[in-house]
This record gives C-alpha cells, structure tokens and sequence, in this order.
C-alpha cells in the first residue's frame, strides 16, 4: 500500500467516530506505514475488530501492534494471522501488552510461527486473563511448556469457550495435558486438535476426560493417526450426548 494512500486513510480513521472494525489483509505495508495507522489507531474508542493478515509486520511493526492492545480500550477482536511473528522478541512484545489487557475477548494468531520459546510467553502473559473467549493459536510450533501452560489456563478459565490448536504438533503428551484440564473445566465448547500427532495414546487420554466432561460440543481430531478401535473408545466414551467428534 503506498504511503500517501496511508497517510489518507490514518487521516481520515484519526477523526472516526464511527467505524467498528478495519481488515489489512495482504497488504505490502511497510514498518512506517503500520505505525501510522496504529498511531492513529490507538486511542480511538469505537474500533471494535482490528485484522492485520498476511502482512508480514517487522519488529518495529510488533511493537506498535503491541501499543494498541496496551492503549486501546475498545478493541474486542484483534487477528494477526500468517504475519512472520517468528522472533522471541517479537512475540514478548505482544505477550506483554497482553498481561494485563482486560477487553480482548477473541485473539487469533495462526500461523506465525512464534516457536516454543515466543509461544511460552504469550500463554504466560494469558494465565490470569480474565475475558478471554476464543484463542487461535493454530500452526504456531508450540513446545511441551506452553502446552502445559495451556492446559493450566484452561484448567482454571471460567471464560474461554474456543480453543483452536490445529497443527501443533503436542503428541500424546500434549493430549494427556489438555485431557487432564477437561476434567476441570466447565467453559470450553469447542477445542481443534486437527493434525496434533496425538495418536492412539493422545486419543485414549481425551477418551478418558470425555467420561467426565459434559460442557464440550465440538472436538475435532482429524489427521490424527488413531486407529479405528480407538476412534470408536473415543466415540463411546463420550458423556456429552451434545458433543460432536470430527474424524
């Protein structure tokens, strides 16, 4: 996106009193162009919906997506899918405007690969998180902390209803953490596990936390390698006349 197109338009949300949601969806905007909407972004207080996707922001870019979770309080919904956040750093940034933001309700983060140690702090930042409802941290290279993390999370939320995990690799371990945290919970309605490597075992351990949870309605396991006799423990176990398991 040309910068005069993005100092009219950061002119024009500037002074908005009415617009509630605004998408940058594969766009080639530059560190200077981000910050000049986010500056004109910051303090406005009718922006509900805040979408950057596919624009590969930099670490300057980080830092100023960072200033509107702090600064603003109006934004509920706030997606950065497929945006590069690859780097610790930039991922600390983020999960430190996260600590102790208190309006964000749907946060989604898919397929930026922030890795094990970029993944560990923006779950942290989410253990006391108090408003959370939907989590998207799809494709995303978690490791075994942040899974554990995650479970304790959701162990303990008496807020959040949809966790999408597609495509992290948690292995049977992973499972047995999130299965552990079923047990307890007593929100979530939905949890996506497609392509998790979670495997018979994994498979087995959910099984388990099925006999007892009754507040989940959607589980997908696709792309699972579990077999078809224990697809059918899984599919029997269930407590939930409610629930549906996609295979």
């Amino acid at each position: 996106m040309e910068e005069e197109k993005i100092q009219h338009l950061t002119g024009a949300l500037r002074n908005n009193t009415t617009l509630t949601q605004i998408r940058f969806v594969s766009n080639e905007i530059d560190d200077e162009g981000v910050q000049l909407l986010t500056n004109a972004l910051r303090n406005n207080t009718t922006l509900k919906r805040l979408i950057f996707g596919g624009v590969e922001i930099g670490n300057k870019s980080t830092e100023d997506i960072a200033n509107i979770i702090r600064d603003n309080t109006a934004l509920t919904e706030l997606d950065l899918w497929k945006n590069e956040i690859e780097s610790e750093e930039r991922a600390q940034d983020l999960a430190n405007a996260l600590r102790n933001n208190t309006t964000i309700t749907n946060l989604h983060l898919r397929a930026n690969r922030v890795g094990v140690k970029g993944a560990q702090h923006v779950v942290d930042a989410l253990r006391n998180n108090k408003t959370l409802i939907e989590l998207d941290l799809s494709y995303d290279l978690l490791g075994d902390e942040a899974i554990q993390s995650l479970a304790d999370i959701l162990r303990n939320s008496n807020t959040l209803i949809d966790l999408n995990l597609y495509g992290n690799e948690i292995g049977s371990e992973g499972a047995q953490h999130l299965a552990d945290a079923l047990r307890d919970n007593k929100t979530l309605s939905k949890l996506s596990l497609y392509g998790c490597k979670i495997g018979n075992a994994g498979a087995q351990y959910l099984a388990d936390a099925l006999r007892i949870n009754t507040t989940l309605t959607e589980l997908s396991l696709s792309n699972n390698e579990v077999d078809e006799a224990t697809r059918h423990v899984v599919d029997t176990s269930k407590k939930s006349t409610e629930l549906v398991i996609g295979w």
